[in-house]
């Protein structure tokens, strides 16, 4: 099973879950509807909560972006680099 299959199926796992806790409060007594909607509303805190701490702890470990001067620097490196590798083609050509 790919990664993706595991994924879509968590993923309608978690969706028939939702629909059932939002649409079973219609259907039962008024406490244990009360009690459905606040385990709803828990698990998408939750759920926000853990997607926020997820997010801080990635951009604290990620390695900070290069300068936009350093990254010009390499594309004009490598610019040049193709122009030599260019002139040295069309000098071969013209030697033949």
């Amino acid at each position: 099973m790919h990664k993706k299959d595991l994924v879509g199926s968590l993923f309608i796992i978690v969706g028939l879950l939702v629909t059932v806790g939002v649409l079973l409060p219609f259907f039962v007594p008024d406490e244990v509807a009360l009690f459905i909607l606040k385990l709803v509303a828990l698990s998408f805190g939750g759920v926000v909560g853990v997607l926020l701490f997820w997010i801080g702890v990635q951009l604290l470990l990620s390695p900070p972006p290069k300068p936009l001067n350093e990254i010009e620097r390499e594309i004009e490196k490598e610019v040049e680099e193709i122009k030599k590798e260019v002139r040295g083609m069309l000098k071969d050509r013209t030697e033949d």
